[in-house]
């Protein structure tokens, strides 16, 4: 098994579970799963990140128990991905 150095994310998979927060700190659940774009006829350009899942309408719909329209947040909002938590630039509201 490889060594990950500490403090380090080396997979998408550990996103798994990590808090997910906005940039003032406010807590607005885990990360249950990652959305991507991938072509199969461009096996050249791998799968690319477009959206994160969270909350618990997120974990419900990922292991089957609920069909729902989870939380998502675009990954282009995605600010910081630390090791204790993703941090995401929320919307605005007018």
């Amino acid at each position: 098994m490889a060594k990950q150095t500490p403090g380090r994310i080396t997979s998408l998979a550990a996103l798994q579970f990590l808090p997910v927060q906005d940039e003032q700190g406010e807590r607005l659940g885990h990360l249950f799963d990652l959305r991507t774009e991938y072509d199969p006829r461009r096996s050249d350009k791998p799968p690319v990140v477009t959206e994160i899942t969270y909350g618990t309408i997120g974990f419900l719909e990922r292991i089957g128990i609920r069909r729902a329209r989870p939380r998502t947040i675009a990954w282009s909002a995605v600010v910081a991905v630390q090791p204790h938590a993703i941090v995401v630039r929320r919307k605005v509201k007018a």
